[in-house]
């Protein structure tokens, strides 16, 4: 056991609260749901405590699943970004397309045919065994969708948009932010 005249105690105290509301029979009713984590730990009295704030995003609750479906106008892989086609099916996303920026369709479930029917996530989390991805950070769109923590920059895009932050190596947190154009900022 720690000697307490010799250290400091470190408590790290996490709250999350979410408040649900619903309506029946001409009634509404809200619940407050919340959670919190603790931790406590012993520092020594000469030691520098740095406290790093992961965010933990959460995306909006969708229809039951999850998950839509649309029909592939091109080949796609599975676990990347794809975009609406004119024709309300989904392609292969493009960064040097301005239109592509505005039109993000989902990350892609599965592989498809040109044809074939693709599943897609909006929010949520999404786990994949292929991706090594660091915790914490930011993911980005990539060339031809491919999710990466690197952006990509001119002369490969002209625009980027960040999709969520990784849980863990195989984890993303799906947050769809708004696109950038490069010279805006």
């Amino acid at each position: 056991m720690s000697d307490p005249a010799c250290c400091s105690a470190l408590l790290t105290f996490v709250p999350t609260a979410q408040l649900v509301a619903a309506q029946q029979n001409n009634t509404t009713s809200a619940e407050l749901h919340a959670q919190a984590a603790a931790r406590l730990g012993f520092v020594s009295k000469d030691s520098t405590v740095v406290l790093s704030l992961v965010p933990f995003l959460r995306g909006e609750k969708g229809e039951a699943g999850g998950v839509k479906t649309a029909v592939a106008s091109h080949a796609l892989s599975g676990h990347v970004a794809a975009v609406y086609a004119a024709n309300g099916s989904v392609a292969e996303i493009d960064l040097m397309d301005s239109a592509h920026a505005h039109s993000l369709a989902g990350i892609t479930l599965n592989a498809s045919s040109v044809g074939g029917v693709v599943e897609l996530i909006e929010a949520g989390y999404l786990t994949h065994n292929g991706w090594d991805f660091q915790a914490g950070k930011p993911v980005f769109i990539g060339i031809g969708g491919v999710l990466t923590q690197t952006p990509v920059y001119p002369p490969a895009a002209i625009w980027r948009r960040r999709i969520g932050t990784a849980l863990s190596a195989e984890t993303l947190a799906v947050d769809f932010q708004s696109a950038l154009f490069y010279g805006e900022f």
